[in-house]
């Protein structure tokens, strides 16, 4: 049932074809279908040419969308788009990827989406399911906020032009956050704007302009539990399955974050916002202040 499961995590399996590439005896398949359906490890999918079988742990938000995307693509075909994203988490999705586009869109994967500078939006997907499955229940917001960590730094990656950076380029930025005793954005005028979104999720706060006469404001790392748990699964999906080479120094590594290139959906890039009240980056602040028991809220 291991190496079964193990192996259906990675890509549907027809099942008249399952013995052979899992290595199966073939008299015991059908009561290791029948164990792993009860224990819901092992899901069906009912095709006219025979049945599939996959595992939830292949699918990551909504893993019954799974026998959609099979039907109307193909296993092989989802299984390979997959195994791409594995391979690089947070894998920017591009129209030349239909199948992942439709995972994102049936509400399977979740894409936080970065505006590009020509007003484009970009999705950015990834697979971590893989990680402590309570990030995907009860402790799902931090996960999210690394989602978030790292569709920013791919960003920086894939499109930031002479900025560019490799994966080892990028772990050094949440390594230089992660450091209390380093100082790291310096005041620009595009970060009230740039960094609202991580603002509100309580990411970074903004403070003052420490320069004299200076008019904008300093991004600070929020140095809570959660939010270094945050920084640090981001970390771990840019490394999966990638080698981390080569350190970079402080002019590079402000240049992978101010990029000017602003969220412009939350998590799932397909779900659109509701109407809601909004508030003023300064009255978010106190918020944050408040909490933190640096104020009290205004």
């Amino acid at each position: 049932m291991v190496v079964l499961v193990d192996h259906l995590a990675d890509t549907p399996v027809p099942v008249e074809e399952l013995a052979a590439r899992v290595g199966l005896d073939t008299a015991a398949v059908p009561q290791l279908l029948a164990v792993g359906g009860r224990a819901e490890l092992v899901k069906t999918i009912p095709l006219l040419d025979g049945d599939v079988v996959y595992s939830p742990f292949f699918g990551f938000e909504n893993p019954d969308v799974v026998g959609d995307l099979v039907r109307e693509h193909g296993p092989a075909q989802l299984a390979d788009a997959f195994a791409a994203l594995r391979g690089e988490q947070g894998m920017p999705i591009t129209d030349a990827q239909p199948v992942l586009q439709d995972a994102i869109g049936r509400g399977l994967l979740l894409a936080p989406a970065v505006e590009l500078p020509n007003h484009t939006v970009q999705p950015f997907a990834a697979l971590p399911y893989t990680l402590d499955r309570e990030l995907l229940r009860g402790r799902k917001p931090v996960l999210e906020k690394a989602l978030a960590v790292l569709a920013c730094l791919r960003c920086g990656q894939h499109f930031g032009g002479f900025t560019r950076l490799s994966a080892g380029a990028l772990v050094n930025v949440i390594d230089k956050l992660l450091d209390p005793h380093r100082g790291f954005l310096q005041p620009h005028s595009s970060h009230e704007r740039q960094y609202r979104l991580m603002h509100s999720a309580g990411i970074i706060a903004f403070d003052p302009d420490p320069y004299p006469g200076g008019s904008w404001v300093q991004p600070r790392f929020i140095d809570t539990q959660d939010n270094r748990d945050a920084l640090r699964i981001a970390r771990d999906l840019i490394t999966h399955g990638e080698p981390v080479a080569g350190r970079v120094g402080d002019d590079q590594a402000r240049a992978a974050l101010v990029l000017e290139q602003p969220f412009t959906a939350p998590m799932q890039t397909t779900a659109r916002l509701r109407n809601r009240a909004t508030v003023s980056p300064k009255q978010w602040q106190s918020v944050v202040d408040a909490a933190l028991g640096r104020g009290r809220i205004r």
